[in-house]
């Protein structure tokens, strides 16, 4: 029995209907083009190499139901499907966490995890974040949310805030970003979110192929098999042949898609490098803060060293060894309110030392008047200007000495030796008559005519006290111009002349310099020897400042500095309540203090010398407590 041929799908084939060599021949569809003959189907029902299975009907039904993710078989033209679905991973759509790691100061090693909003931090309690730190202000910045991001906001704060080495007032944090706060370390740090995207799913020839159900065929991306005719675009296997173009086009992206894969890793490693590099150098910085910090701290402790032990030079009344030591203080960075005042009165007093010496010097070498102008070269408001005053008392009572030296050389006929003595001896004293008289003699001796002696007596006690009354007055101008006539023949008003210059000079700039005060009542006091019409103006505000300087002083605990402001006030005003209550009360203060120490200088020896010296260190010199009390000191040693 002949093969029965297999059903066709779609419309029968047409037949011509004319006449000629065509007619009555089938025609194939006209989209198909013509294939060359092949043989029919063999008997076991196999039609250009795909299965047919005749008790499956057409086969359409499996077609529409087979499964569409089942591989192609082995041996077929695949085409691959380049559309790849992406999977978020745990971290996908969360923001970056943003926290705070404290490298250094009293909180070293905690982490904070940074909230919604502003995170404040500071000394107080009620700060975020609390930094147990002196160096900290109360609420020294604010770190705001902004976007994605915290800015650190400074709040005005005392020591000021520095962002990676630099002095910020508002600063965009960045990961790594260190910031420093008084002695305490912070940095700003942003974990990684991790996002990773799922490969697409790759058919490869290793893999098994998914068998096709029964009745399907092995390939549906072709037309349906019609007997007795080739499948178009189809080969002698029966796989699709898919056209050039197609895959150039999966070629490219497969290249694509490997290009942006090793792109990613090469960005990952890049990444990973350039965040160990910003971790080195984040350590840096934070080693070169932190020695920085080191090295401010032992300049401050060299400073108070150095200040400490000048200001001990002074009470020993060394005021030439005292000055290196404040000037070495100021070079370290000391700040002490007292440093400038320190060094200027010792640069007055060394330089006061440094003229009496040459004057002592010059005395013993007998050139008396180089010993006068050095001694006058003393402030009249040097401490060393009594001892200035004794020097040139000395200066002048070595005149008649070297005047009698002055004779002998005259005897011996030295005229050159005997004349450059009495001229330097007349310098000093003009109006000595011992002088004039040895003049006489080498002038006779030599058979020389007498000199003119033109020198008059000066009486300075009455030209002083015209100078004194002037300014008593109030009259400054006339007083300098009368001290100023007679400063050449009078040595007592050219001290007036200088005394009163320096006066006008701290008179008026009492309003701007608070030292000035002093200096200006100290003046007033020793011309006028009493009040003057300049003593009331000289002590209200004297007394004013001073009060003011008691109490601030008192308030912050520097009992030294308080009793000193205390003392001037009184001194300005002896009667002033105010001041005379404050000083009672620091008083009292520092003799409790020396009882303390009293009664444990037998049972605790180190104790009582504290307490001692601790008195000591608060008193001016001229109270009694503080004699008592650095008596007892001496004691103990």
């Amino acid at each position: 029995m002949p093969p029965v041929p297999p059903k066709r799908n779609g419309p029968p084939p047409r037949r011509s209907t004319g006449t000629g060599p065509r007619a009555g021949r089938m025609e194939p569809p006209p989209d198909v083009e013509p294939a060359d003959p092949v043989e029919p189907a063999n008997s076991n029902d196999t039609v250009m190499g795909l299965d047919f299975n005749p008790e499956a009907g057409n086969g359409q039904e499996d077609i529409n139901t087979a499964d569409e993710d089942a591989p192609p078989p082995a041996d077929a033209t695949v085409v691959f499907d380049t559309r790849v679905g992406a999977r978020k991973g745990p971290g996908a759509g969360a923001g970056p966490q943003g926290k705070l790691i404290v490298l250094k100061g009293p909180k070293q090693g905690a982490e904070f995890t940074l909230g919604p909003g502003e995170t404040s931090i500071g000394r107080n309690a009620d700060n975020t974040i609390v930094i147990p730190d002196i160096s900290v202000s109360r609420k020294h910045v604010v770190l705001v949310k902004q976007g994605s991001g915290w800015t650190l906001v400074d709040q005005g704060s005392g020591n000021g805030t520095l962002v990676n080495g630099e002095k910020a007032g508002e600063h965009e944090l960045q990961d790594g970003d260190v910031f420093v706060i008084g002695d305490t370390e912070i940095q700003y740090a942003v974990p990684g979110a991790a996002t990773s995207t799922l490969p697409p799913r790759r058919m490869t020839g290793s893999q098994p192929a998914t068998p096709p159900r029964r009745g399907s065929s092995a390939s549906r991306a072709g037309p349906r098999p019609v007997p007795g005719r080739p499948m178009p675009g189809a080969n002698t296997t029966g796989q699709v042949a898919l056209p050039p173009e197609m895959l150039e086009e999966a070629a490219k992206k497969k290249r694509i898609k490997t290009i942006a894969m090793v792109g990613g890793g090469l960005l990952v490693v890049l990444f990973g490098v350039g965040f160990v590099v910003k971790g080195q150098a984040n350590a840096r910085i934070a080693a070169q803060h932190a020695a920085e910090a080191a090295e401010r701290e032992a300049a401050a402790q060299a400073a108070a060293e150095s200040f400490a032990a000048g200001k001990q030079l002074v009470k020993d009344g060394q005021f030439a060894e005292a000055l290196p030591k404040f000037k070495d203080a100021k070079d370290k960075g000391s700040d002490d309110a007292e440093l400038d005042d320190y060094i200027d009165r010792c640069t007055r007093e060394s330089n006061a030392e440094t003229s009496l010496k040459a004057a002592a010097d010059a005395l013993k070498a007998n050139k008396l008047n180089e010993a006068m102008e050095a001694a006058k070269k003393v402030p009249v408001d040097s401490l060393l200007s009594d001892k200035a005053e004794d020097m040139k008392k000395q200066v002048k009572a070595a005149v008649p000495g070297r005047v009698t030296d002055a004779r002998g050389k005259i005897a011996l006929k030295d005229f050159a030796g005997a004349q450059a003595i009495l001229d330097d001896a007349a310098k000093v004293a003009p109006d000595d008559k011992t002088i004039s008289d040895a003049q006489d003699a080498m002038a006779e001796a030599q058979n020389k005519p007498k000199p003119v002696h033109t020198t008059q007596t000066v009486h300075a006690a009455d030209h002083t006290a015209e100078v004194r009354q002037a300014y008593k007055d109030g009259d400054l101008k006339r007083a300098k111009e009368l001290a100023t006539q007679y400063a050449e023949s009078d040595d007592h008003c050219k001290v007036l002349r200088d005394e009163l210059n320096q006066f006008d000079g701290a008179y008026s700039k009492m309003d701007d310099d608070p030292n000035a005060f002093k200096t200006a009542h100290d003046l007033d006091m020793k011309i006028a020897g009493g009040h003057s019409f300049f003593s009331q103006r000289i002590n209200s505000h004297v007394l004013s400042i001073k009060l003011k300087q008691c109490v601030t002083a008192k308030a912050a605990g520097h009992v030294k500095e308080a009793f000193q402001a205390c003392e001037a006030a009184h001194e300005a005003d002896p009667n002033n309540a105010d001041a005379n209550g404050v000083l009672g009360e620091l008083l009292n203060k520092a003799k409790d203090l020396y009882l303390e120490g009293y009664q444990e200088k037998d049972s605790d020896a180190d104790s009582a010398r504290k307490a001692f010296q601790q008195v000591v260190d608060t008193t001016p010199s001229n109270e009694e407590i503080h004699s008592k009390a650095a008596a007892r000191l001496k004691e103990m040693q």
